[in-house]
Order: structure tokens, then sequence, then C-alpha cells
């Protein structure tokens, strides 16, 4: 288990829920993810501040170790260190 920081970066050209707006692009979440990006599942993350889940839809493309794409949108994932987690949760 890593703590991550994820952004939603863009939607995707043509996402499979477009008016999909619970989390508006440039969201910020941090948690700890339940197992990193994988082709074909949902991203899941726990996150710490809110004490919800995050579940991304189904990733369709790892574009490069910190940043994957799902039928709807474009994030990118960080990893921090505990410096790090207690200034974001500020």
């Amino acid at each position: 288990m890593r703590v991550i920081k994820i952004t939603r970066q863009n939607l995707v050209e043509s996402p499979l829920q477009p008016n999909l707006g619970r989390r508006p692009l440039g969201t910020v979440n941090i948690g700890i993810e339940y197992k990193p990006p994988t082709i074909g599942e949902r991203y899941n993350l726990y996150d710490l501040k809110n004490n919800t889940c995050l579940s991304t839809s189904g990733v369709v493309e790892i574009i490069d170790e910190n940043t994957f794409k799902t039928y709807n949108s474009v994030y990118k994932i960080e990893n921090l260190i505990l410096n790090d987690i207690y200034r974001s949760m500020e």
C-alpha cells in the first residue's frame, strides 16, 4: 500500500459519462491506494481526509508510471511521504 495524491487532470476525448460532475477537473484526493492502476479494473483509493472511497471508472491505459486513463478521465498520481501528507491535509 502507498499513500497517494491523485489529481483528475482531463476528460478523455469521448468519455463514457461526459456529464460526470461529482469530481470536477483539478480535484485532488489524498489517501491509501488499494493497488496500483491496472488495465480493466477501477482504481480505488481510501481518502484519508474525507474518510471515503474514491473509485474511478475502469482503467483503459497506463500512460506512464504516474498517469493513467480511464473511460472518462486522465489522472495523475504521486507518492507522498509523511511530511507531505500532513501539509496537504491542513
